[in-house]
């Protein structure tokens, strides 16, 4: 490679990089911005940068405007024990659900407190008040494990407002734990698919089933047939077995989502064993950009 085209290619790493970089500037004001604003003109504005249009707030048509017109109306901070990680774990077992919840070893307000001496070989790290993976550890081998590089990260995801990303309340009065839980695989694989029943109004409607890292994502209905409700460019690209624990996945998502006029109940099947993960009260926060326009207004009838 001669000079020029060295130097051509050290150019374009620089333009990425410094392009990314304004995009986290840009998105870190627009935050701060929109969880000052009234909550309609907040999530009109978080909308329109999806969607390229301005949503229908008083008479929401499809599913994202019916979830944006939710945190608007509905969903607000009384609803953080719910959305809390921890939290929730009372209100499972309240709901005679218990043996659905993963086992966990510990809870920690800093990583420093962390005794990684007294956990299991595997096992995951993460915080109570958010989501994504910049709030997640997980370690499939301890002697192998950065403690310090894990430190970090949960100590500074602890400092993380995730509720102002997309003014979704019910995170905002959250006091930021780390969880330290069982670590669930599958013989030969690495990652966990994840069923998220959503359920309106405590009736289950559809299934969100994630493979990949939620490369895939595909909906199926209750009877688990495939539904033509996302992208190409999203879709597993595969028709998936139908979970084993079918019939008692909806049954649990149908009473935990009782109280709520929607609700996202998320689970794990291990070898047969059906396990809780989480409540999600806004899925997506109101911003798929993987459903299709038939994918949006199907719930119209429903909502």
């Amino acid at each position: 490679m001669n000079a020029n085209k060295l130097l051509m290619r050290r150019g374009k790493v620089k333009g990425k990089i410094m392009m990314n970089c304004i995009s986290k500037i840009k998105e870190a004001i627009l935050m701060e911005i929109d969880c000052h604003l009234p909550k309609e003109l907040a999530h009109s504005r978080i909308y329109y940068r999806v969607h390229k249009k301005w949503p229908n707030l008083i008479c929401p048509e499809t599913y994202d405007e019916y979830i944006q017109w939710l945190m608007v109306n509905v969903y607000d901070e009384s609803y953080s024990k719910y959305a809390d990680k921890l939290e929730v774990r009372k209100y499972v077992k309240a709901c005679g659900l218990g043996d659905l919840l993963i086992p966990v070893f510990g809870t920690y307000k800093r990583a420093n407190e962390i005794d990684y001496d007294a956990l299991p070989n595997e096992f995951v790290l993460m915080t109570n008040h958010g989501s994504g993976e910049e709030y997640y550890v997980i370690c499939t081998d301890k002697s192998k494990l950065d403690k310090d590089k894990t430190n970090r990260k949960l100590n500074a995801a602890l400092k993380k407002h995730f509720w102002k990303r997309l003014c979704e309340y019910q995170y905002k009065n959250i006091p930021p734990r780390i969880l330290c839980m069982k670590y669930l695989k599958l013989p030969g694989s690495d990652r966990l698919t994840d069923y998220k029943v959503v359920c309106i109004n405590g009736k289950a409607t559809r299934i969100l089933v994630c493979t990949e890292r939620n490369e895939g994502r595909d909906y199926y209905s209750t009877d688990w047939k495939y539904l033509d409700h996302v992208f190409p460019q999203y879709r597993s690209g595969e028709l998936l077995e139908r979970p084993k624990c079918l019939e008692q996945m909806l049954q649990a998502a149908e009473r935990l989502s009782a109280p709520f006029p929607l609700a996202r109940i998320d689970f794990y099947e291990v070898m047969g064993k059906l396990y809780f993960g989480e409540i999600t009260l806004t899925p997506s926060a109101g911003c798929h950009k993987n459903l299709n326009e038939k994918g949006q207004l199907e719930w119209r009838e429903r909502l």
